[in-house]
């Protein structure tokens, strides 16, 4: 499934996960030391999609990471 990866500086990534990571956990992603899972968004609307990222995607879930 598509999730949109979000981390605390703004950067963002839209990766395709066979599972969504839970808080707490790290994914390895932008940076190192690995950043933590902070939060997790299930089914954002369209509107919360477009709000973060001009170009409209899918995404089963946002991610926020620290």
């Amino acid at each position: 499934m598509k999730v949109l990866i979000v981390s605390n500086l703004r950067q963002m990534e839209v990766r395709d996960m066979p599972a969504i990571p839970r808080v707490g956990e790290r994914i390895d992603v932008f940076y190192e030391p690995l950043p933590t899972v902070t939060s997790v968004v299930w089914s954002p609307s369209k509107e919360r999609l477009w709000a973060l990222n001009e170009d409209l995607i899918d995404a089963a879930a946002i991610i926020c990471v620290e």
